[in-house]
């Protein structure tokens, strides 16, 4: 099961998130010959200051 992870500053919408989510399990279901319901993709926001 591929899970990644990506990280972001904070300030982005709901909309802009799932569809980067949607794309990179897309290319990883592509790439591997997955399934799409094996692969999980989170985003972790991410304040500029730490």
């Amino acid at each position: 099961m591929p899970h990644i992870v990506v990280k972001l500053w904070t300030g982005r919408n709901e909309e802009i998130k799932a569809n980067l989510a949607k794309k990179i399990a897309d290319a990883v279901v592509e790439e591997l010959k997955v399934d799409i319901g094996d692969v999980s993709v989170a985003i972790e926001e991410v304040n500029r200051s730490d």
